[in-house]
């Protein structure tokens, strides 16, 4: 049922990201606080920012989107909101003002709490306000991505491979669809999640979303049987 409660890990990204674009200053430095960096898990995904690091919000963005990075999740929510918890504020507001009658954010990464929740209706209306956004649509678009960071006050580049099998071509998708873009996520607790944003040969878009797979091929196996029906 889409409108079942569920755990949506890393998918919560969208809102993150969505929030970026919309509220943040894309050009601005974002210097690392000590909470980004050791307020995670330290085995959940990240790109190994350290504290006084400055990286730009829209590198921060592409982190997020393609490497799914922890770290970089909770410094764009300082960033635009001066504290993960105002951040947080500003998550579930909007959410609320898109529709989602099922979602209660608690953090800006999707790192497991019980009282982090979305639906997977609710997923798709967050989603479809996203893909308004062109940059947006640019950041899930990407297979690799190389970002710029200051370190020691040195700039250093560093290229990421994004967590999406279809575009890395790891997976391939059912003939006739292409594979625009989207988000994964994974926890214990959520399972294997992901959510697309593709089209058909016309050009019409469509958005499809999976929670709570037990692995990889599942996950990918069940989301190439939906898109089946697309091409169709």
């Amino acid at each position: 049922n889409s409108h079942t409660r569920q755990y949506p890990a890393s998918i919560t990204k969208i809102m993150t990201a969505y929030l970026a674009i919309k509220n943040g200053d894309l050009n601005s430095t974002i210097t690392m606080s000590d909470a980004a960096v050791w307020g995670i898990d330290r085995n959940s995904s990240h790109i190994a920012l350290d504290v006084g690091e400055e990286i730009s919000m829209s590198d921060a963005l592409y982190a997020v989107m393609l490497m799914s990075a922890n770290e970089a999740a909770w410094a764009i929510a300082e960033q635009v909101s001066g504290s993960l918890e105002n951040f947080v504020q500003l998550m579930n507001d909007t959410a609320q003002s898109l529709g989602c009658k099922d979602t209660h954010f608690t953090n800006a990464n999707g790192l497991h709490d019980p009282d982090h929740y979305t639906t997977a209706y609710d997923l798709y209306l967050i989603f479809n306000e996203c893909l308004k956004y062109d940059l947006f649509k640019d950041a899930i678009h990407q297979a690799h991505y190389t970002a710029v960071f200051t370190r020691n006050g040195q700039e250093v580049q560093q290229t990421y491979d994004s967590t999406n099998y279809y575009l890395l071509g790891n997976k391939t998708p059912p003939e006739g669809v292409s594979i625009i873009g989207g988000k994964t996520g994974t926890t214990d607790n959520a399972g294997l999640c992901l959510i697309l944003y593709v089209e058909d040969g016309s050009g019409n878009g469509y958005i499809s979303v999976l929670l709570g797979c037990p692995d990889k091929d599942t996950l990918y196996s069940s989301m190439s049987k939906l898109l089946s029906d697309i091409s169709k």
